[in-house]
């Protein structure tokens, strides 16, 4: 997988020279996250901030993105026993890559692969009534990838949103007998600097635009 981040990054350098357009700027919003593989865990919100390079192509009918972005995950259980209030709070430095395809240059849906490093690993909980903050690092993996889906809009000035779900492929957990995954969904907003496309490019003549 490092040969294909490698492959894309290369393929937007030599695509700059052409006619397409690049665009960048920053993208934050929230995260709904779970943790496959244990039916105890259910999902917790948190938040992600970072931002974005797009390399618009073909007449800005398709990009391809780069995102650097910093994302909270991680999972809540419920109460067990002595322990209350068990929450996992997990942040990874992501590096997700995508192909964008665009329906009149605003809505569009994309389909990517995302790297990412874990930054850090917190279990927070209740025992007797008193606090614990743990530092869970040892427990998890270094790093995180999977495919990941795009839904959103930007309008032709730069602002937009999108919806995004990703789905862990890579065991996060060192131990236990179970594999554990993670998941999420992410949504936000952005905003895209640079060029920007021709406003009626993708509009074509009608019977009366035709003059008389």
């Amino acid at each position: 997988m490092k040969h294909l981040a490698a492959l894309f990054l290369l393929f937007i350098f030599l695509t700059v020279e052409s006619s397409a357009q690049l665009n960048y700027g920053p993208s934050f919003g929230m995260v709904a996250t779970t943790i496959r593989g244990d039916s105890d865990f259910s999902p917790t919100i948190r938040y992600f901030g970072g931002g974005a390079v797009s390399l618009n192509i073909f007449r800005y009918r398709a990009a391809l993105q780069a995102d650097v972005l910093v994302i909270g995950t991680g999972a809540v259980r419920e109460d067990q026993g002595a322990i209350t209030s068990y929450q996992l709070r997990t942040t990874h430095l992501a590096l997700p890559l995508q192909i964008k395809f665009r329906i009149r240059q605003r809505w569009h849906t994309g389909f990517g692969y995302q790297y990412s490093a874990m930054l850090q690993a917190n279990e927070t909980y209740r025992v007797n009534g008193n606090s614990r903050d743990i530092d869970a690092s040892a427990n998890f993996a270094a790093g995180d990838a999977g495919p990941f889906v795009d839904l959103g809009f930007q309008a032709l000035f730069g602002a937009g949103f999108h919806i995004r779900y990703y789905y862990g492929s890579r065991r996060i957990n060192t131990t236990g007998d179970v594999e554990l995954n993670n998941s999420y969904l992410q949504a936000g907003v952005f905003y895209m600097f640079g060029r920007k496309p021709e406003r009626f490019g993708f509009r074509r003549p009608r019977l009366n635009d035709v003059p008389q």
